[in-house]
């Protein structure tokens, strides 16, 4: 087990609480806000992801190859 599970566990709680959110809304609730919120939602969730995963040479496969 590697450092970064437990936060990307978190990470993917998180995001299952908003696809379920989202999936939980009536259609006549579907408008531009409705996307808007859960779109940066999501794209938050996943930049978090990729800063943790870019800090993390066990989920990052470039990381041997960076110069020190």
């Amino acid at each position: 087990m590697n450092d970064v599970e437990p936060d990307h566990e978190e990470l993917r709680a998180r995001a299952a609480r908003i696809l379920k959110a989202m999936d939980d809304t009536p259609i006549p609730a579907m408008d531009a806000t409705f996307y808007a919120h859960y779109a940066q939602e999501l794209r938050m969730l996943v930049e978090e992801f990729t800063v943790t995963a870019a800090n993390n040479p066990a989920t990052n496969h470039d990381a041997d190859r960076r110069p020190r």
